[in-house]
């Protein structure tokens, strides 16, 4: 047997075969004890390391000798004592090893490396990890979601409603409807992109021909059709009540279920007609709104006419709370009548009721040649009125296939804090998308290869990540939003239905929230949302006590086994590993938290999360800086001057009312004809011809309405209208002031609706810096001093046909000699002026007029008030009667203007105020303005008695005569037509005769005929129901 220090000698000389060959260290029991004990410390050392490893343990041997206890002598009992402590001898001793064997050491010890970090760091920071993200969930709800849906809620906000709107609740007819065959609608190529975006505005529906390519179209037939059997998911349109099937149902279309859903997509996103004008009609690379197919099946029904919007909801009447939204239908087969072709009503787009006349006036996308072809699509305002058509067509594979996609002008979330969005999407409409195919725009359809494929799709739609060439659309969070902020989202069903088919089942019950079975129905459409919430907080609080204990016992374990081991003596004091362990417990959940604060630091930063917790994002400014003015309702036929439409990103609804509003385009034609040497005329002239265009307008009917100081529509005054047209003039005549015009505009309107609109600088600095520009632009004409003094100078007119004119002037400006050709008017066939006159009665009534109303719209009886308020997104009034009650909502016809009482007029009064019996009785006399009347009562025993001095807030008007059992057939004050029978009574003149001519109703007489004034200052008395009609 070797000696301890022959042994070593052996290998400080690395004699390594004579030493090996020794008998007691080829021993394979010693060798397998010393693996076994060497895998033992790799295990320990791996999972809790010390800074070295200086101990050898003893090498065992089967001889006795070599194991005995209290042995000390012998050479054999020395070996079995030897420890190699120095460094060398450790080294010596490695060498001694195989080679292979050092490899398959590391190789082991790496190993249990990483089973370390898999079963013990792993699920630390996993629990950490959901910690933080069900905390930053929470966090991100209460300060952005939850004020976000506060900030989207427009249902029950009257205010908004009211101070918001842009237009007005528009009543159209029949003669509002722009086209009545399919031919006028048609984008052909030769139109140029102005030319389709004046179709789109005009009849708010256009047709672009082939769209699609013959082959494509089948194509993507056939896979909708296959796709129908197996998608469970389909939303059901309408059913066969007789036969209990369904025969028109929609379902969302994935871009990724078939490789010809591509191809289609990208045909139409890269049409060139079709791409320039929507990104003309709503701005650079419109957002997808839609993306669904919709299959009629023979015995569908005639649908309803409507919008797929609602009107008091939309761009129509709130063009700067709402974005607008365009539908693109393409049939997928030659559609016919029988097939279920869609009825269109155009022009329908800017109306907010009286469509009923759609039901005889529209006509079938098929047109006279009863065919819409494949391919052909119908780009559509989602306010204009239509309906899908019966299916008849009972023939084998007949099924009209709609291949459907819509757009909207993308949110203004960038990253740049400038750009505020303050729209949201209009509401009303169905959702039939599929949720990942949100949040992407026209370019995302168009390279829908590069850009449109998943985890990027489904990331986009939440909102998560976007690459940076590619552009955000409304992403799902966003919409849901919306709907849930205004109750606009059937979630409960959807999550009950969860619940019973076992989806929601892998929720543990312990942090499920419980499930409400007794909820009101408005209330049931928040609940799918608060659920997750509610889920949110319920995880968080658990994920929080299960760190503490993850962390807990993981110091724990790492602490009771570094303790075992040096109580078994296999590690020293100074090599227990507990401050790096520690340390490591410190480490993660640190590492954890710097990931949650980087992520929480993005999103506060962000320009989207700036403008929540500004409050102003999807946000109006309610500070408005209109004139003071006393607020109207509008009628078609005046001119709307709105600044809010003044952006360019709102595109081509910069021009909505130009197109639109029949007010508006009648002066624009105007503007076109008289706007030619403009600039060059004299500033007299210009005065003349901008009042001889008020005065044309005046007597068209129409008023100048712009925004007053609390943004309601108001009649401008004088200067303001004279200013306005001389701009749109000078606009017209010379392409620079318009461009220069148009740039201030926008700049203004960024004052009032952008992100700093709060300050002062611009609330006050730039708005006046804007003004003087402009003015230094137009260079308004000066009155002369003749006109200055003058308080309403007459309008002369040198160039209007319908216009006063002075035939001097007009001869003193033809032979001028600084009088171009252009500037020269033609006298002859010049009218007479018109009368001007309301539309209808009481169509200029104004806040502050006193008027008599129909007590709550229903009431025969009329009450004397007083105009205290309006509301042209409902077309009503707010009138304070004389007893101090308010009406709030008054249809314009439940008013009417106040003709003040006259003697011998019959009247009802209440003798005390404080109970409602009315009394009938008779004007005797009138004291002052109408403050007071003398009365001769009438009681029902025929006994008359006089009444003095009796104020106005307790009469009313009553019925005229007894001849009339219900309320007189014509009311005082109407406008209408009479028969002109002459000056006096029964001497009437013969080339006149039975003529009409109009006239207001002055008296209804006893008798039960009627007193008029004509229109050109003259008296018809005594007129009978015969000589009078309506106008």
């Amino acid at each position: 047997m070797m000696s301890a220090r022959s042994f070593s000698s052996c290998l400080r000389a690395e004699e390594e075969v004579p030493c090996c060959s020794s008998p007691s260290r080829s021993s394979p029991v010693e060798s397998e004890s010393t693996e076994i004990e060497g895998l033992l410390v790799s295990l320990i050392d791996s999972t809790f390391p010390p800074e070295t490893m200086r101990t050898a343990f003893t090498i065992t041997s089967e001889d006795p000798k070599l194991t005995k206890k209290g042995s000390h002598h012998g050479p054999g009992k020395q070996i079995a004592a030897t420890k190699l402590n120095s460094s060398k001898d450790a080294a010596a001793a490695t060498r001694v090893a195989a080679p292979e064997k050092t490899k398959s050491s590391r190789a082991s010890r790496s190993a249990l490396a990483a089973l370390r970090v898999v079963l013990w760091d792993v699920p630390l920071v996993l629990v950490l990890g959901l910690y933080a993200a069900s905390h930053l969930w929470v966090y991100f709800n209460d300060t952005y979601l939850d004020p976000q849906l506060r900030l989207f809620r427009w249902r029950k906000q009257d205010k908004r409603k009211n101070n918001e709107m842009t237009y007005y609740g528009r009543v159209c007819t029949e003669d509002d409807l722009t086209a009545r065959d399919p031919s006028e609608i048609m984008i052909t190529p030769e139109m140029t992109t102005n030319d389709a975006v004046d179709s789109m505005l005009h009849h708010g529906i256009s047709i672009f021909p082939d769209l699609l390519k013959e082959d494509t179209a089948a194509r993507l037939r056939e896979s909708i059709v296959e796709y129908n059997t197996k998608e469970e998911n389909y939303f059901v349109i309408g059913k066969n009540t007789e036969e209990g099937g369904q025969v028109r149902y929609s379902y969302g279309i994935r871009v990724e279920q078939d490789e010809v859903v591509r191809q289609a997509i990208h045909e139409i996103t890269t049409h060139p007609v079709l791409r320039p004008a929507l990104e003309a009609v709503m701005g650079p690379s419109p957002a997808v709104y839609k993306f669904h197919a919709i299959t009629s099946t023979y015995g569908a029904k005639d649908q309803h006419f409507h919008s797929d919007v609602v009107p008091s909801r939309s761009a129509q009447m709130y063009a700067r709370s709402f974005v607008p939204i365009y539908s693109l239908f393409i049939p997928l087969q030659n559609t016919t009548a029988k097939m279920g072709s869609t009825d269109i009503c155009p022009g329908t787009h800017v109306c907010a009721d009286g469509l009923g006349f759609c039901e005889k006036s529209a006509f079938r996308a098929s047109g006279p040649a009863d065919n819409w072809p494949a391919g052909y699509g119908a780009l559509m305002n989602q306010q204009t009125t239509h309906r899908g058509r019966a299916h008849v067509e009972s023939a084998p594979d007949s099924d009209r296939v709609l291949f459907i996609l819509a757009f909207t002008p993308r949110p203004r979330h960038t990253k740049y804090i400038s750009d505020l969005e303050t729209r949201g999407l209009s509401l009303g409409g169905s959702y039939a998308t599929h949720w990942t195919q949100w949040g992407h725009s026209v370019l995302d359809l168009a390279d829908n290869w590069r850009f449109m494929w998943n985890p990027i799709k489904t990331l986009r739609a939440l909102g998560l990540y976007k690459s940076r060439d590619a552009l955000w659309g409304w992403d799902y969070i966003s919409v849901l939003m919306i709907r849930f902020s205004n109750r606009d989202y059937p979630g409960r069903q959807d999550l009950m239905t969860s619940l019973e088919n076992g989806t929601l089942s892998v929720i543990p019950e312990f942090i499920r929230p419980p499930v409400k079975e007794d909820l009101e129905d408005t209330d049931t459409k928040w609940y799918h949302y608060y659920f997750f919430i509610d889920l949110a907080a319920n995880c968080k609080s658990f994920l929080l006590t299960a760190s503490y204990v993850a962390v807990g016992v993981y110091v724990g374990v790492a602490f009771g086994l570094n303790v075992g081991l040096y109580l078994i003596g296999k590690r020293a004091r100074k090599d227990l590993s507990l401050g790096r362990n520690v340390a490591r417990a410190i480490l993660i959940p640190a590492t954890v938290y710097l990931v949650f604060y980087n992520t929480k630091q993005r999103l506060d930063s962000s320009p989207w999360a700036r403008h929540i917790r500004s409050k102003k994002l999807y946000q109006l400014s309610h500070d408005f800086r209109g004139p003071k003015l006393p607020s109207v309702l509008p009628h078609e036929k005046d001119v709307l001057m709105l600044d809010d439409f003044q952006s360019e990103y709102l595109a081509s609804y910069t021009r909505l009312h130009e197109i639109g509003h029949p007010g508006n385009k009648a002066f624009k034609r105007m503007i076109v004809e008289s706007a030619k040497g403009f600039e060059t005329l004299s500033d007299s002239l210009k005065l003349d011809l901008s009042a001889s265009l008020m005065l044309w307008n005046r007597e068209s009917q129409g008023r100048f309405l712009g925004k007053n100081l609390v943004n309601q529509w108001a009649e401008l005054t004088r200067p303001m209208t004279m200013e306005y047209i001389h701009k749109q003039l000078l606009r017209q005549d010379n392409p620079f002031v318009e461009a220069a015009v148009r740039s201030i505009d926008y700049l203004s309107s960024e004052t009032k609706f952008g992100t700093w609109r709060d300050t002062a600088m611009q609330r006050t600095h730039i708005p006046s810096l804007l003004r003087s520009l402009e003015l230094r632009i137009v260079r308004l004409p000066k009155p002369s001093s003749a006109e200055k003094g003058a308080a309403e100078p007459k309008a002369r007119g040198l160039v209007l046909p319908r216009a006063r004119a002075s035939r001097q002037l007009m001869m003193d400006l033809i032979m001028s000699d600084t009088t171009s050709d252009t500037q020269r008017v033609v006298l002859n066939g010049i009218p007479p002026a018109r009368p001007i006159r309301e539309p209808f009665p009481g169509a200029w009534l104004r806040v502050g007029d006193k008027v008599e109303g129909r007590y709550e719209n229903k009431f025969n009886q009329w009450y004397r008030g007083e105009i205290v308020g309006a509301a042209a997104n409902k077309m009503t009034w707010q009138v304070k009667y004389y007893d101090d009650e308010v009406d709030d909502s008054m249809c314009r016809w439940c008013v009417r203007r106040f003709v003040p009482y006259r003697v011998g007029q019959y009247v009802d009064f209440k003798m005390d105020p404080d109970t409602e019996d009315w009394s009938p009785a008779r004007i005797l006399k009138v004291h002052g303005d109408g403050e007071a009347y003398d009365f001769l009562l009438l009681e029902d025993n025929n006994n008359k008695r006089t009444i003095k001095r009796f104020s106005t807030p307790d009469i009313r008007r009553r019925k005229t005569t007894a001849q009339f059992k219900h309320d007189p057939p014509f009311r005082m004050g109407q406008e209408l037509e009479a028969r002109w029978y002459g000056k006096d009574e029964g001497s009437a003149k013969e080339e006149h005769d039975g003529k009409w001519y109009l006239a207001t109703i002055v008296n209804v007489n006893e008798n039960g005929t009627f007193n008029v004034q004509f229109f050109d200052g003259d008296y018809g008395r005594n007129l009978k129901f015969s000589d009078l009609r309506a106008l």
